[in-house]
């Protein structure tokens, strides 16, 4: 149950956050939509605002008809709170100590981005709102442009970089052009679209042949690709990732033993990483690549002991259980190849295995386990619903916080949950090993999840669920209240609150074809 505010209570709920926060204010006298910053200027949050703000007016407009209308007072006026960031970009004592910030001040707000589990933070004010990036936000406002009838490429079924022919053996023709796909154009990587699931006429041809079925020949590991990027930063600000000079150089001038690319210089290495974790230092994707390079270097050893036993080179090679590494790293506000980052090439001389190749959603769909580690909001936002939609297992990351429809899943029957610090991966993987009927079922629930949320019907009900009914709560929340200055407007008493601070940033009409106006700073 979200609490009744007016415009004064909604100015005072600004003191909870730094930045991203900000008023959608209907001028019902001007019949126009106002959004305002809480800092000055827009250096933050602004270009997804925008975007969001044209949605909103238009929503409005299109589902509320009756109240969203021009009048000669502004006793019709309405004043929603937003906020865009990561994860809520609130004050550091709401986090610590989250009684401090419970005290009237929080009104309900909109957040198009993760939100925190703990329901006591900010007094179960946030609401989660659809991701301001695709495949949400803009999905949800191009279904509704459209009246219903188009769904955004993105939540159907990837199309393949190549187009397969007709043949009479069509399971032949499968495995010829597998080898020459080497991406998706657009949409969810499903395995039946992209051959690596056979259509069920297929799968009956194949499986006179063997009794093993699709999930016998997915690689066996847990697969992960993506940034270095940091982690719920507020929430945990001395997160970082290991340095060299910080966190091996000291230790190696103590450990007074000459530098040795062997078994015992590696796992020194992994071992010293790992004990930053115990200072609270590590971040969660770092802890993947530490385990990736433990498995790597006993995978190594076992090779090697397994040569010398036999006294020749073994036929097979085995495969480590994981394989987290970064394809990319964030760093002075871009993205540059880890292969370019000159401190994972001296990491890599110490075992730790933190530089990995880009691999396509097409290639990671040949995978059995896969994991959506969490970046800047504690979530991924887009891998999610990507890493369910493929044939493997989905191993889900559970952080302090959740997206819009994370509370649709449920543990154990649409994915596994892994712990935030990671600590009992190898123990799930390890169950996923020996239990396949089982965590092949999940993985099929996970993946009829998400065509289910790719269908009109599936896409119609979250649209109801996560744009009509939190419009509708908190415009029934909202007290219109007259101005306490005569001949003041809602967006004036806003403005003057902030002494200057306050910002007006977008203009919308909330008109069928219009976009917002930016305001220039």
């Amino acid at each position: 149950m979200i609490r009744s505010y007016d415009v004064y209570d909604a100015i005072k709920s600004t003191e909870l956050f730094r930045y991203t926060y900000f008023f959608f204010v209907y001028d019902s006298i001007n019949d126009i939509f106002h959004v305002v910053h809480n800092i000055p200027k827009c250096d933050h949050g602004c270009a997804r605002i925008h975007r969001l703000a044209t949605t909103l007016s238009y929503a409005l407009r299109k589902h509320f008809p009756q109240r969203i209308q021009q009048s000669d007072t502004n006793n019709n006026d309405l004043v929603l709170m937003l906020s865009c960031g990561d994860a809520p970009r609130i004050k550091a004592v709401c986090l610590s100590s989250p009684t401090n910030c419970n005290d009237g001040a929080s009104v309900p707000v909109l957040q198009f981005g993760s939100i925190f589990i703990d329901s006591t933070i900010l007094a179960n004010s946030m609401i989660a709102m659809p991701l301001p990036v695709r495949p949400h936000m803009p999905c949800f406002d191009e279904w509704q442009v459209s009246d219903g009838t188009s769904l955004c490429q993105d939540l159907l079924p990837a199309a393949a970089a190549i187009t397969t022919t007709s043949h009479t053996n069509a399971g032949a023709d499968l495995m010829a052009v597998d080898h020459l796909r080497n991406d998706v154009k657009g949409g969810l990587p499903y395995g039946v679209e992209l051959g690596i699931i056979p259509s069920s006429q297929i799968q009956q041809q194949e499986q006179q042949k063997s009794s093993h079925d699709y999930w016998d020949t997915l690689i066996q590991q847990v697969i992960w690709r993506g940034t270095d990027f940091q982690y719920l930063h507020t929430m945990y600000p001395k997160m970082r990732p290991p340095m060299y000079e910080y966190d091996i150089m000291p230790y190696e001038k103590a450990r007074n033993t000459p530098f040795a690319n062997d078994y015992n210089t590696k796992r020194w290495a992994i071992d010293t990483l790992w004990a930053m974790g115990n200072e609270e230092l590590l971040l969660p994707r770092w802890r993947g690549v530490l385990l990736t390079s433990e498995a790597e270097l006993e995978t190594g050893r076992m090779s090697m002991l397994e040569k010398n036993s036999n006294g020749q080179q073994q036929s097979s090679v085995l495969l480590p259980w994981i394989n987290i590494k970064f394809a990319n790293v964030a760093t002075l506000g871009t993205k540059i190849p880890a292969s370019e980052y000159a401190e994972y090439h001296t990491l890599q001389e110490y075992g730790i295995s933190a530089i990995g190749d880009y691999i396509s959603m097409t290639e990671q769909a040949k995978y059995k386990y896969h994991i959506d580690l969490g970046g800047g909001g504690g979530t991924t936002w887009t891998g999610t619903i990507e890493k369910l939609a493929m044939p493997g297992l989905l191993f889900h990351h559970v952080t302090p916080t959740k997206d819009y429809f994370h509370d649709l899943l449920v543990p154990w029957e649409h994915y596994v949950p892994i712990k935030d610090d990671l600590s009992d991966l190898r123990e799930k993987y390890d169950w996923a090993e020996s239990h396949p009927i089982e965590a092949k079922e999940i993985a099929e629930n996970g993946t009829r999840f998400a065509r289910w949320m790719g269908s009109p019907d599936g896409f119609g009900k979250l649209y109801d669920e996560f744009i009509i009914s939190p419009l509708q709560k908190v415009i029934m929340a909202y007290i219109p209240t007259a101005p306490k200055q005569r001949g003041k407007t809602t967006l004036d008493v806003i403005l003057e609150s902030g002494n200057g601070q306050f910002t007006v940033v977008s203009r919308c009409t909330g008109l069928h074809g219009t976009s917002c106006i930016e305001v220039g700073q």
